[in-house]
Formats: structure tokens, sequence, C-alpha cells
């Protein structure tokens, strides 16, 4: 729970609680009262991140079982849903995952060869990218599993 985030957004109000305080004979009451304010929009900010947090691993669940997927190759389709201009190479994930080469080539040849990814090559080097229709193709499988 991030408080400081919430005071730095508002830091008109933060300064104005502390001046009602110093100007009512240091009451306490408005300062308080900021601060707990500021705890309840810290606590229902982790709150909906515990919730985002949940039905992205839900998601994942379903595309592990729906699409025949291992975890590497879902973690590389998180990744790709965070940071849509991302790009991976085999090496990146073989480093990332504590796998062989193959093993990496493997994964992100498979996502592929089911649409999620596009390769791209840069001299020797290729680099995979999200397709142009991943959006699409992640929302039709995930609407056949509905979310709970």
């Amino acid at each position: 729970m991030s408080i400081s985030k919430i005071i730095i957004r508002a830091p008109a109000q933060y300064a104005r609680a502390y001046l009602y305080t110093e100007h009512d004979e240091n009451d306490l009451t408005y300062f308080i009262d900021y601060n707990i304010k500021c705890l309840e929009l810290a606590l229902e900010n982790m709150q909906s991140y515990i919730e985002r947090k949940v039905k992205e691993k839900h998601n994942l669940y379903h595309l592990i079982q729906y699409e025949n997927i291992n975890p590497r190759q879902a973690n590389i389709l998180r990744s790709l849903i965070v940071d849509n201009k991302k790009g991976f190479t085999i090496s990146e994930v073989q480093n990332q995952n504590g796998v062989v080469y193959q093993t990496a080539r493997t994964d992100l040849m498979g996502l592929q060869d089911l649409g999620y990814l596009k390769e791209k090559k840069f001299g020797k080097k290729l680099i995979f990218f999200k397709a142009d229709d991943f959006e699409e193709k992640l929302n039709r499988i995930l609407a056949q599993t509905p979310i709970n």
C-alpha cells in the first residue's frame, strides 16, 4: 500500500490539512481525517491491483489449458499483454527461463505457430513480436472460458 503516491497526487490537500491543524489550536482532527482518507484510497488501490493480478493469472491458466501451452509460453504472452511493444529473442527467453537454446526456440516457434507471435529477422538475430491479431485471438480464446 503506497500512501505516499496518494499524498503526492494531491499535495494541496495535505498542506490544507496541515494548515487547518496549525490554525485551529493544533487540533489534529483535520490531519488524522486526511490520513485516514489516504489509507482508504491506498487500500482500494491495493484491492484493485490484487483483483487485476488474480484475473491475469486466471486468464493465463485458461490459456495454458485451452491452447496447450507451457508456463514459459504463458509468461511470454503475459509480458506481451503488459507491454505490447516488447520483442523477444531466443537468447533472452533462454536466459529468463534457464533453459537451453532449443527449448527457448521451440517455445517461441510454438507461439508463432499458434498465431500469437510473428518473427522478424535483424541480421542473424530473430526477434519475435506480438502478431497483428494478437488481441482478437486472445479475446476469442478467453471468451470461451468464462471468468468467475
